[in-house]
Formats: C-alpha cells, sequence, structure tokens
C-alpha cells in the first residue's frame, strides 16, 4: 500500500499541473516557432517557413552569454585594505566556482551553463538548483538547469510554497535516479519505457521537506531538508503583473513570463502565409495548368508531360492552351514591407546579424547598443539576478559545510594576471547578502568607442575617477590587479628592465645552446650577458660627487653614454651649465656641440 504522503505528492503534483496548464500550452506554441515547425501541410500548396525566429533567438541567447559576469561586492567608503583585499578574494572564488560549474554542467552531456541559462530564459521563464556537495575532503559545486515546462510552483507572502517538478524519461535513465538513492528497481523497466519522475518541495510550518517518486514508487521518501528555503529558484521573466485570482479562473497564467518572439508571434505567422501564397504564384507560373480542347474531351496527355518549355505534337484541331495565370498583387511589396517593419519592431535590429556593408561611426553604433539594451534589458536583469541569487546561495553552502576547495581563478598571482590554483576555506569567505552581478551586453566595435570615452573622461580635468571608468564602461573585474597589469606594462618600458629580461634570455639560450653541444655559442651568449650585467650594475652602484657636478663622479660616466653615441663628458658638463673643474659657462648650442666632435 501506498504511504499517505506519496499519495498525496501525486494529488499536489496533478493539481499544479493542471493549474499551469496554460502556461505549458503557450511554451509549446512559442517552441515550435523557435524550432521552425511548418504549419500542417496543404497538398498541392507551396509553403515557407521563415527562419527569423530562430535566428532572433539564437542572437538573443548569445548577446546575453557571450561575455563572462563580473561579480561586485558593495564596498562602504575608507574600506581598509585588508577587507579590500578579502572581497577580492571572495570575487575570484566566484569566478572559480562558475568556471567549476561550467565544467561538471558540461561532462553531464550540456552545453555551456551560462548559453544554457540564456536560452531558458529567453523563453521567458527560468528554474534553477544551486548545490554544494562535500564528499571525504572533496567539495563540488554544482548548479542544475530544469526545464521550466516540468516545474510547477506555488507561491504564498513568504515565498516559495510548494514545487513539483515532473518531467518523463526511459528506462535507463529511470534506473540510474533509483541507483543514485542508493534504491534497488523492484520492477524491470524497459530501455524506451516511459517512466513519470516527480520531486517535490513544500514548506512546512517546521522546515522543508523533499520527496522523490519514480513510476509510482518512492524513491527519496518524505525528507526534513538543510535549508532555509526551498533552494530551486523559479521565476517569471516580462510578461503582464495582472493576476486574476478568482476561483477556478487561472488562464493569466499563460500570460506570466514571455518569451521574446511573443511581440512577433502574429507577425511570423502572417508573413509566412503571405510568402506562401506568392510562391505559390511563382511555383503555378512556372508550371502553368494547361486546357486540352480534345475532340473525344477525354485526357490525351499525361500532366506530367507539361514540364516547362516542352513542345507537344497535337492534331489539328486539337488545341492546347493555359489556363488565365493570377499575378503578384501590385502592393504585395508594400504588404511584405509593413509586415517586415513590424518583425523589426518587435525583434532585433538588423544590424546586428552583421548585415551591413558600411562602417558604423560611434554614435551610430551608441544607438544601435541602446536598442539592443532596449529589447533584452529584462532578459538581462533577470540573468544577471538569477546568477546573484546562486552566488549568494554558493557562499551560504560553502559557509555551512565548512571544506575547502582550490579552484581555477585569475589574480594577483602569476605574471600578468595568468590563471592559477588558489585554495578557499570556509575562513575565506564571509558572510554575504548581496552579490552584484553584472554582465557586459556589447556588439562589434562597441568596445573601441567605450576606451576612446573613457580616454576622454581622464583627460584634464578629469569628470569621472580611474576605477569608476574601469568598472563601469571598460568591464574590468577586478581594478586592482588591473592597475597592476598597467605598472607591469610601465616597468617593461623602463631601459634596466628591458636589460634584465635580455640578461635572462641570454642565459637561457647558452643553456639551450650548451645542451645541443654549441659551446663556443654558449659561451658568446654567457659572455654578452656578462657585459650588459656588469653595465646594470654600474648604472645603480652608488658613486661618489665631484665638487660642482652632483651625482656625477670624475672620469666616469653611464654605460649607455660616450662610445654608445651618447654625451661626452664635455658635453655632459655643458648640459649642466659647468666648464672644466666644474666652472659655470654657458651651455653649448647643437650646432656647437656638432662643431666640436668634427674637431675632435
Amino acid at each position: 500500500m501506498k504511504e499517505s504522503w506519496a499519495s498525496r505528492v501525486e494529488d499536489e503534483t496533478r493539481n499544479l499541473k493542471e493549474k499551469w496548464q496554460p502556461r505549458d500550452n503557450r511554451f509549446l506554441v512559442d517552441r515550435r516557432l523557435r524550432d521552425l515547425v511548418p504549419p500542417k501541410e496543404i497538398k498541392g500548396v507551396e509553403q515557407i517557413t521563415l527562419n527569423e525566429p530562430k535566428i532572433m533567438w539564437e542572437t538573443s541567447v548569445t548577446l546575453l552569454s557571450l561575455y563572462t559576469p563580473r561579480f561586485r561586492i558593495p564596498l562602504t567608503t575608507n574600506i581598509p585594505d585588508e577587507e579590500k583585499a578579502k572581497m577580492n578574494k571572495v570575487e575570484r572564488f566566484l569566478t572559480g566556482v562558475f568556471r567549476e560549474i561550467d565544467r561538471n554542467f558540461q561532462e553531464q552531456g550540456n552545453s555551456n551553463w551560462f548559453r544554457s541559462l540564456a536560452y531558458w530564459i529567453c523563453g521567458g521563464w527560468y528554474a534553477v538548483f544551486p548545490l554544494v556537495v562535500k564528499e571525504d575532503d572533496e567539495t563540488k559545486f554544482y548548479c542544475d538547469l530544469y526545464d521550466p515546462i516540468t516545474v510547477y510552483p506555488e507561491w504564498d507572502s513568504k515565498g516559495l510554497k510548494k514545487l513539483a517538478r515532473a518531467y518523463t524519461t526511459f528506462g535507463s535513465e529511470a534506473r540510474g535516479i533509483i541507483e543514485d538513492f542508493g534504491m534497488e528497481v523492484t520492477k524491470p523497466i524497459g530501455d524506451k519505457e516511459p517512466v513519470e519522475v516527480i520531486n517535490y518541495w513544500e514548506r512546512a510550518y517546521d522546515g522543508i521537506y523533499n520527496c522523490v517518486l519514480v513510476g509510482g514508487e518512492t524513491i527519496k521518501p518524505w525528507t526534513k531538508e538543510d535549508f532555509p528555503y526551498i533552494p530551486i529558484f523559479v521565476g517569471t521573466v516580462g510578461g503582464s503583473p495582472e493576476r486574476a485570482f478568482a476561483q477556478g479562473d487561472v488562464k493569466y497564467v499563460a500570460n506570466m513570463g514571455e518569451s521574446i518572439l511573443s511581440s512577433n508571434k502574429d507577425m511570423y505567422e502572417k508573413m509566412n502565409r503571405f510568402l506562401s501564397f506568392m510562391m505559390q504564384i511563382s511555383a503555378s507560373s512556372a508550371y502553368p495548368p494547361q486546357l486540352d480542347f480534345s475532340q473525344e474531351g477525354m485526357e490525351t496527355i499525361p500532366p506530367e508531360k507539361f514540364t516547362p518549355g516542352a513542345i507537344i505534337p497535337r492534331k489539328l484541331g486539337e488545341p492546347i492552351q493555359p489556363v488565365i495565370q493570377v499575378t503578384s498583387p501590385i502592393d504585395a511589396n508594400a504588404i511584405l514591407s509593413l509586415i517586415g517593419n513590424q518583425i523589426q519592431k518587435g525583434g532585433l535590429p538588423y544590424s546586428v546579424y552583421g548585415a551591413l556593408p558600411f562602417e558604423l561611426s560611434g554614435f551610430a553604433l551608441s544607438q544601435l547598443l541602446a536598442a539592443v539594451h532596449r529589447r533584452l534589458g529584462t532578459q538581462l536583469n533577470a540573468y544577471n539576478y538569477i546568477i546573484s541569487r546562486c552566488c549568494v546561495e554558493f557562499i551560504r553552502q560553502f559557509r555551512s559545510g565548512g571544506g575547502k576547495i582550490d579552484l581555477l581563478v585569475e589574480g594577483r598571482q602569476g605574471r600578468k594576471g595568468e590563471l592559477f590554483i588558489e585554495e578557499f576555506k570556509k575562513d575565506d569567505i564571509p558572510k554575504i547578502r548581496y552579490i552584484e552581478v553584472d554582465t557586459p551586453l556589447v556588439i562589434s566595435k562597441d568596445k573601441s568607442q567605450q576606451i576612446i570615452m573613457a580616454k576622454q573622461a581622464l583627460s584634464p580635468p578629469a569628470v569621472l575617477s580611474r576605477e569608476t571608468l574601469w568598472d563601469e564602461f571598460l568591464d574590468v573585474q577586478d581594478s586592482d590587479l588591473e592597475w597592476k597589469r598597467i605598472i607591469d606594462d610601465m616597468m617593461l618600458e623602463l631601459p634596466i628592465v628591458q636589460q634584465i629580461n635580455i640578461v635572462e634570455e641570454l642565459r637561457e639560450k647558452a643553456r639551450s645552446a650548451a645542451a645541443m653541444g654549441k659551446n663556443v655559442t654558449a659561451q658568446v651568449y654567457l659572455k654578452y650577458a656578462d657585459m650588459i650585467e656588469k653595465q646594470i650594475q654600474m648604472a645603480i652602484m652608488p658613486k661618489p660627487t665631484q665638487p660642482g657636478a652632483p651625482g656625477i663622479a670624475p672620469g666616469t660616466m653611464p654605460p649607455e653614454m660616450g662610445a654608445q653615441g651618447g654625451p661626452t663628458p664635455d658635453e655632459m658638463a655643458a648640459i649642466l651649465g659647468q666648464g672644466p673643474g666644474g666652472l659655470s659657462r654657458r651651455p653649448q648650442t647643437p650646432e656647437e656641440r656638432v662643431e666640436s666632435k668634427r674637431e675632435v
């Protein structure tokens, strides 16, 4: 006999599915449109299905997920450096976590995690399950993305009250689910046999409960979980805020959330129908029906003989003439233009698809980007919101479970911010209630315009700080790291740093030459390296100063001067305004210095 709570779970799931049926019906219409499913075929009529809906969907997904999100922790003013360093470590932690999530997600046979999230968001709903699992000393991060058509929620004033995920799978996967819960398959399940899986969550007065049914059998009994709330984040994107709570009226749920195709749904259908009519007219013109006036009034020429351009011999008195054909209406182009403009207004600008044969100005690019933001702003906000909630949940679960994890991150260690492995422990991650997530939504060539604007803003008098420009305009994740990179680049321009790098490279080449038996070449490399090293040492060694010539030792000069073509001692004295023995004299003009060299 089935447990009472198991029967109740099945009843609750059934009721929730009935409530959300109008939403599911809308899902199916949108998905048929997205997947370019042609309408019901009409025999003998040409039909066309535009690829516009699929291209719009895929382009929107790409624009949302093309760039990795940036994580920021709101900081108070005058925050100590050690606290700021700790926040930067949290940001590196989150970057590493999502890199780990994406790897685990793809190992399960899925595509990129961020792209998959954007894909569901473009459909008008999302359902995300973030989970931190500790196995022995190993900590793993997962973030499952559920197909919203399989998720049935119920909210109250305190948030998510109930949630049933109900879907159909087949034999091998169903057996795998049963085995994952440590249960034995009690009855044989064929590989092609459909099996319903119900994963049910409910918030009771004393906590959060969960159970799992597979094929009507209890796989996980009614279990109290260690979560402060139902850990599945589910919600809508766009759509109508209207709610009709009249008893028995659930039609409003069809308009809760909407796909990016909703504005053009009717236009796509009309365009397909109109173009199908036009194709039918064109096809009929190329292969028109014929009137055969035979004397007996019987068919004498089979239809397959009427190929384009065919000459068919006939007897006298048996003429053949084409049926008068319907031509394209004179306003066909106007109709096509009207429908196309409506599709344009409800979709993305055509220039986003790369259809322009000419360069766009900076102003035009900014206008184009603004149009993209207006169309995808709602989806982008939902995208960032979901990732932010997952970040907070990952931090909460990681701190609660303890343990440690090594993550592949980018930070201050390593040369030029290269990727490296960093260890994170519970104590490294403070309790954080909010993470700001910002995902750049940019188009081709937009980055160059941002850089130009940032340089102009930094020009004296500066209107924005360097850090604000990096954060808000150039999408720099770690401003401290970026500044370190700039300092590194500036150091590489210093002559002494260049000489040091040359010495290191020469010694490396000497080792390689010696390993290949090229001893003479190795010795040349080493001698030249030693010579440059001595010049470096002479340049940095403190030298006694000659009275009247501060900083310049008598009879000495920097290694880059003299024989290498730099100023002679007399020229240096002239530059300093000194004559022999430190006596003051007029500095030589460039012409006088040239003439002095000729005399020498």
